[in-house]
């Protein structure tokens, strides 16, 4: 961050995980991410949504791609209609 944040009732932090997630794992996720697939445009409204983690292996060969810094989960319950990164 390259100027100091002011926290107040609507600005806060949150405490990320100390472990790292496992296949199996139950998540809750946000993001602006894509909502369906071989989509480029990345959505304007907030998405969240939970579900379980699912193994690399598994979504690479779906995807056939899958950076570093994402995941790929089972869905439960959310509010995004495809996929989201």
């Amino acid at each position: 961050v390259s100027e100091p944040i002011d926290f107040n009732e609507f600005v806060n932090s949150i405490s990320l995980p100390e472990e790292d997630y496992s296949p199996g794992d139950e998540c809750v996720f946000a993001g602006w991410g894509v909502t369906e697939l071989n989509a480029y445009k990345t959505s304007d409204i907030l998405k969240y949504g939970e579900g379980k983690i699912v193994a690399r292996m598994f979504c690479v060969g779906w995807l056939f791609t899958l950076k570093d810094y994402e995941f790929c989960f089972h869905r439960v319950r959310s509010s995004v209609t495809t996929i989201d990164n």
